[in-house]
């Protein structure tokens, strides 16, 4: 399942820029160093790794949908996202259940 259409980084960091009234720097890491840099936001080493891991199978053009299967577009856009981000870091930075996440090295999907 797809979005209502792809965003690339420069897309995304425009579109931020617009929305939270400040400018959102597009920053490239190289590959090799996604871990490292994902790891200095604080997530997990493990998890870190295997992100890494998908980005690079990304760049080899390993990720995509297979001949002959439909594609489905979804109807939501950014804004929804972006919104319930604000939301829960409202409250001078990160939440205390982001904050707990961080620490333990769990995901947080709410």
């Amino acid at each position: 399942m797809f979005g209502t259409h792809e965003y690339s980084a420069v897309d995304l960091a425009t579109y931020l820029s617009k929305k939270l009234g400040k400018e959102v720097k597009l920053v490239n890491v190289p590959v090799s160093g996604v871990s490292d840099a994902i790891q200095q936001g604080g997530m997990g080493a493990s998890m870190a790794n295997l992100l890494q891991e998908m980005y690079e199978g990304m760049t080899k053009g390993l990720f995509g949908v297979e001949p002959g299967h439909r594609i489905e577009k979804g109807t939501t856009t950014l804004d929804p996202h972006l919104a319930k981000w604000k939301q829960q870091h409202s409250h001078g930075g990160v939440n205390e259940a982001t904050r707990n996440d961080r620490t333990s090295g769990k995901a947080n999907d709410q």
